[in-house]
């Protein structure tokens, strides 16, 4: 069965637009097909973000740890984001058209890339 998750991407090093393009090819490598991604963009600096909608034979709970462990092997490490450090940041804000982060839908860095897609994500329940 093929599940919809849309992912908010975003890092704040100075190699962020290379750790994002990064972060969505391994997500590739791990059965996630893109369907659809917005560009490179810097809603508040120093972030730079990334929303891309997939397509994936995964539950949301195999999707969550793959992205943590894409976080861990691309070198994020407990309590770098609170010393505002962030490799890269991968959360899956929805998930088969359920809105499983309403505070990130609902930031602007999510929203000024989901509009860019929007059109072609399912409709949210």
């Amino acid at each position: 069965m093929s599940h919809t998750a849309v992912l908010g991407l975003g890092s704040n090093v100075q190699s962020a637009d290379l750790q994002i393009n990064h972060a969505i090819e391994i997500l590739q490598e791990n059965n996630c097909t893109v369907v659809n991604r917005s560009d490179i963009y810097q809603a508040s600096a120093p972030y730079k973000n990334c929303v891309v909608s997939v397509s994936t034979g995964m539950d949301y709970n195999d999707l969550l740890l793959l992205t943590k462990k894409i976080e861990t092997g691309m070198g994020r490490q407990p309590g770098m984001k609170a010393k505002g450090i962030v490799p890269i940041d991968i959360d899956v804000v929805i998930y088969d058209r359920t809105i499983e982060r309403p505070l990130d839908f609902q930031a602007y860095y999510f929203s000024l890339g989901f509009d860019q897609i929007r059109e072609e994500v399912p409709q949210l329940d």
